[in-house]
């Protein structure tokens, strides 16, 4: 039997509900689980998915007296009940020591995404707690050599991988000439009609000096290489802004890249869609014949 429940809004310590679980509560550590979050006002609804969401896995005693209690708090009546404003399901969660728990929490049921997402007050963080101050987690949408996470890391230490996400109307141009790659980098361009695909990710907001470092973006710097800026992502039918950097000095035309640079990008573009990655592909090594 599990007993443990995943809790991501008012029933975190602190939180005005927290008492309804204080006393059933035997150990409570930090964790995510997969899925995206919204804030409702005076409480959050969460949606399964590839997001990440931010909270605190509770061990409880008494596991069907607790369970009866959250269940009338979230108005869960049994599964497929009709009259439920919330669905208990079973879910995967990862503790901050790397532990992957069974556990059971409550989400909003699937036909009622759509409502959701209309109302646009998705948390792309994850994190309920920061839904105020906005300190969370922040989404990071990487297009190219950051989408190969084995390099991503090398530079940023705290960090959730999303997965593949969309951008419409803008493509990939190699526009700037890399002495490191000793060839043409990436670039985020607006390009009407088109789209790219990427790797979403979230990172710590402590990482953000790392990664502008990486790029060439540091706001000290008197030439930046590349500037952030913010996208609009869709992924699991669900749009989210995130930085990203551009090319601030672009050349006029594209610059082919390195054999370890697109070698790089491409196994990053592993989980992207087949067709995109087979175009993008393309798009590199034909830019690589002409200059030969």
């Amino acid at each position: 039997m599990i007993t443990s429940v995943f809790v991501y809004g008012t029933l975190r310590k602190g939180e005005s509900n927290y008492h309804w679980i204080r006393d059933y509560a035997k150990k409570t550590k930090s964790a995510w689980v997969r899925g995206w979050l919204f804030d409702l006002g005076p409480y959050p609804a969460m949606i399964e998915g590839r997001g990440w969401v931010k909270g605190e896995l509770v061990e409880l005693n008494d596991c069907e007296i607790a369970l009866k209690k959250i269940d009338e708090l979230e108005g869960y009546h049994g599964p497929g009940n009709p009259q439920n404003l919330y669905e208990r399901i079973e879910i995967e969660a990862w503790t901050e020591e790397g532990e992957e728990i069974n556990c059971l929490v409550y989400i909003f049921p699937r036909e009622r995404k759509k409502e959701l997402v209309i109302m646009d007050r998705l948390l792309p963080g994850g994190d309920w707690a920061n839904r105020k101050n906005k300190q969370g987690w922040i989404p990071y949408f990487a297009y190219g050599s950051c989408m190969n996470e084995e390099s991503f890391s090398s530079t940023v230490a705290e960090y959730k991988m999303i997965g593949p996400g969309n951008v419409e109307n803008h493509r990939v141009a190699f526009t700037r000439w890399s002495e490191k790659w000793q060839g043409g980098v990436a670039d985020l361009i607006v390009s009407p009609g088109e789209h790219t695909q990427g790797i979403l990710y979230v990172i710590h907001p402590d990482e953000l000096q790392s990664l502008d470092q990486r790029e060439g973006a540091s706001p000290h710097l008197a030439n930046p290489f590349y500037r952030r800026t913010w996208v609009d992502v869709t992924i699991d039918g669900v749009k989210l802004k995130a930085f990203t950097y551009r090319v601030v000095n672009k050349e006029k035309s594209e610059i082919p890249p390195s054999k370890e640079y697109m070698e790089t990008i491409l196994q990053g573009a592993q989980g992207l869609g087949q067709d995109y990655t087979g175009e993008f592909r393309n798009r590199m090594e034909g830019l690589r014949r002409e200059t030969k």
